[in-house]
């Protein structure tokens, strides 16, 4: 009973990884009903996932009866049962890398908030009502873009699941555009007034696209509560630490890189550079998300 037999070969209880196996028909040696909560005999188990394939969704640790059950037979992980009648094994999903896009997110969101306005005013040279009424107009259309994003996002299917593509094809966009939204172009003033526009409704736009998958990311990585709740913990772990290093570097960095001149230039090519060590930081740290994580 204690072991798994894929494609017609066994493999030893407790084998160190799925990760070859992940994609290949195998037959379970537990499986666990929900409906009956009750475990199903290995004797019933073909006709069992004949009748009900596609209906259930077993997670390891559901409850404590089903993760003896499962450490009993050898299982290293939890099963899903999809339509189509093949199943999965997902080794644990608990990793504190899935908090890390909160990070990257924080340290933008902190510019924002702490830093544009006085960007855009000091260093930029925009008027403060023509900054102040710039966000308000984007974050009329933020509010009305973010929805949209949930219902795309949802609809999403590739090999890489729902969510994860999004971590994967914007992480680069997202420290480009940032620095760009911090970058002084040689414009006059509408020139100026028109690519602030442009280049803080496009941050804006990649952040809700990057983000809200994101967010959702965290109902397909796990179905156990208390693994949830775990990668919840390491998610606003790793915000603070974002927020934290946004408030304490993001100067220093602005001063070193302007060579701690007063001269408008230097501080427009200083803020510029920060930004850009920011942007690529956060680049790398949706990637790795991406890498370290499964769906």
């Amino acid at each position: 009973h204690s072991h798994l037999v894929i494609d017609g070969e066994e493999i030893p209880s407790r084998p160190r990884s799925f990760s070859e196996s992940t994609r290949k028909p195998l037959h379970v040696p537990v499986i666990y009903d929900h409906g009956t909560r009750e475990a199903v005999s290995l004797v019933e188990q073909k006709a069992f996932l004949e009748t009900v394939s596609g209906k259930l969704v077993l997670g390891y640790g559901y409850d404590e009866r089903y993760a003896k059950l499962l450490e009993q037979y050898g299982a290293a992980g939890w099963v899903q049962i999809w339509t189509s009648g093949q199943t999965q094994i997902h080794e644990d999903t608990v990793s504190p890398v899935w908090g890390t896009p909160d990070m990257a997110s924080s340290l933008f969101w902190k510019l924002f908030g702490a830093y544009l306005m006085i960007f855009y005013t000091d260093v930029f040279g925009l008027p403060a009502a023509m900054v102040g009424t710039m966000f308000l107009v984007t974050r009329i259309w933020d509010s009305v873009f973010d929805p949209i994003v949930g219902v795309i996002a949802d609809r999403t299917s590739s090999r890489w699941g729902k969510f994860r593509p999004y971590l994967l094809y914007l992480a680069v966009r997202f420290g480009l555009i940032g620095g760009l939204t911090f970058y002084t172009p040689p414009f006059g003033d509408v020139g100026k007034l028109v690519y602030a526009y442009i280049t803080y409704s496009l941050i804006m736009m990649v952040y809700s696209v990057i983000n809200v998958p994101y967010a959702s990311l965290l109902g397909v990585m796990s179905p156990n509560p208390s693994e949830r709740n775990t990668l919840s913990t390491y998610r606003m772990m790793f915000a603070y630490l974002g927020s934290f290093i946004a408030l304490l570097l993001f100067m220093p960095m602005v001063n070193w890189f302007s060579g701690h001149s007063k001269e408008l230039s230097d501080q427009q090519f200083g803020w510029f550079m920060a930004v850009v060590v920011i942007g690529v930081m956060c680049a790398l740290l949706f990637l790795g998300c991406f890498a370290w994580t499964r769906e």
